[in-house]
């Protein structure tokens, strides 16, 4: 990570280690939120001996491969083989029951399953599939998955289904897996919708019918557009989507609301209107008034940002009579701070009569010295300046769907032990 938390001073540091509980709590939460995307996996960065604590590695045997593996243009994919009957290599998700009860839900996946398995006629769930379970009382278990991949396919499958948990759920699982059938298959992009809209967004397709293998979000990140604050009023590049990818990599909050904007810090006047597809997050006034400095929203803004889960953070310094030496570091720790929570920070560069202003120049430096998104607040259309950044970052940092060239958003964005499953 490039910019670390308290550089080269001491108060900051205590005030930023002071969120470290808040965040162990939301991981050992998994706290999952309507209309959200709880699970979102391309495999492209999951590592099986460090995964996170809801993440499982189940089924492990001398006849059994689970790896995340190449396959073909697709890149990492899990792979799964199971050379005998009898057992069940896979992932095991395990989910937080309370936010899912009685809500519904999507699951989507890609499956590739070339060869063939020897079907149980009495067990058919006995097979490549993705399924989740939860007890509901002591005699009462919940089974549902989305549709089983067709073997003997040599093409990518895309496979979704909806279901509603029960709502006397007490604890649910996800399990991605080869249930018992001797077989090999590859998974890739899961993706677990709560609360979700009416419909899958489609896939994009190319001439002739054939889709070319999607950049992922680090790819994406890579060929991010370059924008001068001077020349454009943002400040954006290639290794600021990169770095900014990093910090939120390390955050236990995916299920950021991908169109929410908190705005905090100076905000004399009237903000203006929303970009259109986003909303603005609620604040108290310690985080949204012209008073709240970078060591205030230090304290205050980890509520704010657990409550409602921005997409994005846009920061504004307010003016000073006196600028600290070290103000570039309080506002870079802030912008940390954020990334931690899930959100991209955007510094909101103060206008000023002089270029040379302490405050002004000192928050260009932390702009380019620790690679954050940045606005200038110098000027007029300040509002489509800040929806030009938005749209950038959603495409080139949180790798929703959109044009390539201009970064238009089009699309949005645990349990019973597995041999006791069904029997």
């Amino acid at each position: 990570m490039t910019f670390p938390i308290g550089a080269a001073r001491s108060r900051a540091p205590l005030a930023a280690l002071a969120v470290m509980p808040l965040l162990a709590a939301l991981l050992a939460h998994g706290g999952a939120r309507a209309g959200s995307v709880p699970i979102q996996e391309a495999f492209e960065k999951m590592d099986l001996e460090r995964l996170p604590a809801n993440l499982a590695v189940n089924g492990k045997d001398k006849d059994a491969v689970i790896e995340i593996a190449e396959q073909g243009q697709r890149g990492k994919t899990l792979h799964l083989k199971a050379a005998k009957d009898g057992l069940i290599p896979g992932l095991q998700y395990t989910l937080d029951p309370k936010a899912y009860a009685g809500k519904p839900i999507r699951f989507t996946f890609k499956a590739l399953f070339p060869g063939k398995y020897e079907p149980n006629a009495e067990k058919t769930w006995e097979r490549p599939r993705v399924v989740f379970a939860g007890k509901q009382t002591e005699e009462k278990t919940w089974y549902w998955g989305p549709p089983y991949p067709k073997p003997e396919t040599a093409e990518w499958q895309t496979l979704s289904g909806t279901a509603t948990v029960p709502a006397d759920i007490q604890n649910l699982t996800l399990w991605v897996r080869i249930d018992r059938r001797a077989a090999e298959v590859w998974y890739d992009d899961l993706v677990l919708e709560l609360e979700p809209g009416a419909d899958p967004p489609p896939e994009p397709q190319a001439e002739g019918g054939v889709k070319p293998r999607p950049l992922n979000a680090d790819e994406l990140a890579q060929k991010a557009p370059a924008r001068e604050l001077q020349a454009t009023g943002l400040y954006f590049a290639p290794d600021v989507a990169v770095n900014v990818r990093g910090t939120l990599r390390k955050s236990p909050v995916k299920d950021a609301a991908a169109g929410k904007v908190l705005w905090v810090g100076s905000v004399s006047e009237k903000l203006p209107l929303p970009p259109p597809g986003y909303q603005y997050a609620k604040g108290p006034p310690a985080v949204l008034g012209h008073d709240a400095d970078a060591l205030a929203l230090l304290r205050e803004l980890p509520d704010v940002l657990l409550k409602e889960k921005p997409a994005f953070v846009l920061l504004q310094p307010g003016a000073m009579r006196e600028v600290p030496e070290s103000i570039k570091a309080d506002w870079t720790d802030v912008a940390v701070l954020c990334g931690l929570f899930g959100a991209v920070p955007v510094v909101v560069v103060p206008d000023a009569a002089k270029d040379d202003d302490p405050l002004r120049s000192s928050l260009l430096g932390a702009v380019q010295e620790s690679k954050l998104p940045a606005l200038d607040a110098r000027g007029e259309a300040l509002d489509k300046r800040a929806e030009q950044m938005l749209q950038l970052a959603s495409r080139y940092v949180l790798g929703l769907g959109g044009d390539a060239e201009s970064g238009a958003v089009t699309g949005k964005t645990a349990a019973k032990t597995a041999e006791e499953e069904e029997e």
